[in-house]
């Protein structure tokens, strides 16, 4: 239920009815809404509600908490749910028992609201004003049901040359007019059956989202003013009722949920907190162990390996390398030390399976000669050099 009307039409004495008045005669739609609400809840014995209560308004586009002791600094964000009822997630909820108990939150609401004089209004409403129930009930079979009623008192559209708004109050009409202007756009584009509907370009068709369009009733009161300086005002005002009465919402169903669907919702919910904590775990073990392992990298000494050496002839028959006070070694010893090590080379080869037998065979062959000339002094100096070249190379041909 929303109130659309030009600054100074009546919307908030149509919505709150007069400040303070609690008789028969001096109830707002609002009161009166909420009596019905709850004569219908209590002649329901089968089914158990409970009731919760938020007001809210949007000022400069921004959302604030009425019920709250502090609505300065309560900016609330609008997130968007699976069933579009619960919007405002941050926002206060109260229980209540009675429509009394929601009048006298609506009064703290009325309290902390935006609101300032100008020209056409001494008490005119700075910001929209949103009073939302929600209702839960719960059978005896177990099946529940849930639904939400919003009071929307609009803040009234204005020209600023009749206005004289200045300062706050300029900054004020403009965020207002701006989004009166994105409500006109979404109920020309509800109307037309358009495809794509411009709910999110203001904050107060966002958050009338699940009632403007979703599956829901929506009543507007339009209020005119009786001035004849109002006339452009009031002709806008009717032709906005007109387009807002050609949109078509359908047939409201109710949202209930069975006792065996909200348990297998909860089991769901359930088993998804489970894999997120494991999930979590997971990733903080992995995370220890690299920091474990990147600490033990770090604790080990910085070493360049030793490289390779390999023994020949010529370092072995060389003076220079040779150790002090020790004579070097005589060709017949250092030709026996390499015939040994072509042999366990050979049988090294044949255990790994390469066919290298006749070059092993030609080495040792070379070998046993070389010692033989050795032995019987039938080689010269420059053919013993020759074989001991020979012979330093023969392990990289293998």
């Amino acid at each position: 239920i929303l109130a659309y009307g030009q600054t100074g039409s009546g919307k908030t004495h149509t919505m709150c009815g007069p400040s303070g008045g609690l008789s028969s005669n001096d109830l707002g739609i609002n009161y009166m809404a909420l009596n019905d609400l709850f004569t219908i809840s209590t002649s329901r014995e089968d089914v158990k509600y409970d009731i919760r209560v938020q007001m809210v308004e949007i000022y400069n586009e921004q959302v604030r908490d009425l019920l709250s002791e502090d609505t300065s600094s309560t900016k609330l964000d609008i997130r968007s749910s699976s069933n579009g009822l619960f919007n405002l997630p941050d926002a206060k909820m109260c229980p209540v028992q009675s429509p009394s108990d929601v009048m006298t939150l609506m009064l703290l609401g009325e309290k902390h609201r935006a609101s300032g004089p100008t020209a056409m209004n001494n008490r005119s409403s700075r910001s929209h004003s949103i009073l939302t129930v929600h209702v839960n009930g719960k059978d005896i079979s177990g099946n529940v049901s849930c639904s939400c009623l919003h009071l929307v008192d609009l803040a009234g559209s204005e020209r600023v040359d009749r206005s004289e708004a200045t300062g706050d109050r300029l900054k004020e009409a403009q965020h207002i007019n701006k989004s009166l202007s994105c409500l006109g756009d979404v109920i020309t584009a509800l109307a037309q059956k358009n495809s794509h509907i411009p709910y999110r370009n203001s904050k107060l068709t966002q958050l009338l989202q699940s009632s403007l369009g979703g599956n829901a009733k929506t009543l507007m009161l339009a209020h005119i003013s009786p001035e004849g300086e109002s006339y452009v005002e009031t002709l806008s005002t009717l032709k906005f009722a007109q387009r807002a009465s050609t949109v078509e919402l359908g047939t409201a169903h109710a949202n209930k949920e069975s006792n065996d669907i909200r348990e297998l919702k909860e089991q769901v919910e359930t088993l998804k907190k489970a894999l997120a904590t494991k999930e979590f775990e997971r990733s903080s073990l992995k995370l220890k162990e690299n920091t474990v392992t990147s600490e033990r990298t770090k604790q080990l000494p910085q070493r360049t390996p030793p490289r390779p050496r390999r023994l020949s002839l010529e370092t072995t028959s060389s003076e220079k390398g040779s150790i002090p006070g020790k004579p070097p070694k005589s060709p017949v010893s250092a030709m026996t030390f390499n015939r040994d090590h072509g042999t366990a080379r050979d049988k090294e080869c044949r255990i790994d399976g390469f066919n290298r037998t006749k070059i092993h065979g030609s080495v040792i062959q070379v070998y046993l000669a070389l010692n033989n000339f050795i032995m019987f002094g039938d080689v010269t100096t420059d053919l013993l050099s020759f074989f001991l070249i020979v012979i330093k190379d023969v392990p990289n041909i293998i």
